[in-house]
């Protein structure tokens, strides 16, 4: 007769290998944000500093410990872009270990928990932001663990993984905040001292900011902030981000507005730390959400990062009887609807938000720049990183403002995307700019754009110094306007700038 120990392990094996299958199937794709991840990461391990270019102390990116961790495998001689691939696929897989757990201390029956695990593993959106090259898989590791060692009692283990959590994304700070509040609300006052480790975590690493990089958070928050005058336009962003979300993960949710509907008959003082811990995360990433206006990134990362917590008032819902068992079977088919509506394999893409004409565009130039780029040169990219990462020893420039700390404080906010300000960058003057949105370029006069060559490739530009003749012959070939032509496209095709 098998033991319940032996039980739960042979359920998770089986979650885990549904998860494999599915991920083998679905088009996993690196974006092109996770590329300046890798560049930061490629310059800490050289020995050039934690920048993006030698020399500017600039912060673009808000996964300080997921660089950290990308620079580690690139100094074991490992290659960053696989090393992040390998590293989510273990990290995600962890998580499923991790809330098999989390079930059994919660009380939740082994028939029950292999039906929520197979939920988690039939999550799509949720597998595809999390092997994007970026944070997603450690993030939500992090949250099951959390939440793990809270339900086991064990809380200096809670608050360490809640610093770490804080080191993986910013945002992450509140749920330490919240954890240090229950505690304190159920346990008594004596308890705060549980939570210093916490607290020391973000103070250090604010106080490392502020040393390295002179900022208390990262350049990329600052050119994404947009002030109160957009507030209405981010929340109705915001809001349509979240319904996207409910759309492609709603069946990880359901249970929990079960719970949330049934909450008297449940009773608040009655359910554990975890799940109140969770409530407040879950409500907390929807705000987040909305008021960033949320994100351009696919699958709705910004919210199925937090995908441990849904499951984790899910097994509350099924805990207490708020939902017929038959549910879940229910959420199972909803999974596989959304996993027919992605599609299966496709072929690999740096980047699956910029797709098509624009993905071949950046492909292309890369190749034509190929051996052609000097470590005097600066280069400039809307989507900045792919080609700088193919790029190492160039110099790169980002119109969206993310590592330059003049337009992220001085530029005009693109929602979603940055701070532009194309003036700004054509005092650089740049030997190679690369723009997938041509129509920037009207925000500036031609007089701004003399002394550049135009090539046409798609819908992209590829704009070139006209003393960089070398540069140039690698194009000829390629649709050559006038200048001129960039200052009369027609206005439908002009970019949003508020």
């Amino acid at each position: 007769m098998r033991s319940a120990a032996a039980e739960r392990w042979q359920i998770v094996a089986v979650a885990i290998l549904i998860y494999a299958t599915l991920v083998a199937c679905l088009p996993v794709t690196q974006i092109d944000d996770s590329f300046i991840t890798y560049r930061y990461a490629e310059n800490l391990a050289m020995g050039r500093g934690f920048v993006f270019n030698a020399g500017e102390r600039v912060e673009g990116i808000t996964n300080l410990l997921w660089a950290l961790m990308l620079a580690a495998a690139r100094i074991t001689g490992a290659s960053i872009p696989t090393a992040s691939l390998v590293m989510s696929l273990f990290l995600q897989g962890a998580t499923f270990w991790r809330l098999n757990r989390l079930f059994f201390l919660m009380g939740i029956g082994v028939r029950q928990s292999f039906a929520l695990l197979v939920v988690a593993a039939l999550g799509a959106h949720w597998h595809l932001a999390s092997s994007n090259g970026l944070e997603g898989a450690l993030y939500g590791l992090l949250l099951a663990e959390i939440l793990l060692r809270v339900a086991s009692g064990k809380m200096g283990a809670a608050y360490l993984a809640c610093g770490l959590l804080f080191m993986t994304r910013p945002e992450g700070a509140m749920v330490g905040i919240a954890l240090a509040f229950l505690d304190v609300l159920r346990n008594g006052k004596k308890t705060a001292t549980r939570s210093l480790v916490f607290f020391a975590i973000v103070g250090m690493v604010s106080l490392f900011r502020c040393l390295y990089f002179g900022a208390l958070v990262p350049n990329s928050i600052i050119a994404k902030s947009s002030g109160l005058k957009h507030f209405g336009d981010k929340i109705m962003r915001g809001s349509g981000y979240v319904f996207l979300f409910l759309a492609g993960s709603g069946f990880f949710v359901l249970p929990s507005l079960a719970l949330v509907a049934n909450i008297r008959k449940v009773g608040v003082a009655s359910l554990p730390t975890e799940a109140i811990l969770s409530m407040i995360v879950a409500a907390g990433s929807i705000a987040v959400a909305v008021q960033n206006g949320g994100d351009w990134m696919p699958n709705s990362r910004l919210l199925t990062q937090y995908v441990p917590v849904w499951l984790t008032l899910a097994a509350v819902a099924v805990r207490r009887e708020v939902i017929p068992k038959g549910v879940v079977i229910l959420l199972w088919g909803w999974a596989a609807v959304v996993i027919g509506t992605i599609g299966f394999r496709a072929p690999w893409k740096f980047n699956s938000r910029i797709s098509g004409d624009t993905q071949d565009f950046y492909q292309s130039v890369v190749e034509k720049l190929r051996g052609g780029l000097k470590a005097s040169d600066l280069c400039s990219a809307e989507a900045l990183g792919y080609p700088a990462f193919e790029f190492m020893d160039v110099p790169f420039h980002d119109p969206m403002g993310l590592t330059d700390a003049w337009l992220a404080r001085n530029g005009k906010p693109v929602p979603r995307f940055g701070k532009v300000g194309v003036s700004h960058t054509l005092l650089l003057k740049p030997d190679v700019l690369l723009w997938h949105t041509p129509a920037w370029l009207r925000t500036v006069e031609p007089d701004e754009l003399a002394g550049y060559r135009v090539f046409r490739h798609g819908k992209g530009v590829v704009m070139i110094r006209s003393d960089r003749g070398d540069l140039c012959e690698r194009f000829m070939g390629w649709p050559e306007p006038p200048i001129s032509w960039l200052s009369r496209r027609e206005k439908k095709s002009s970019p949003r700038v508020n």
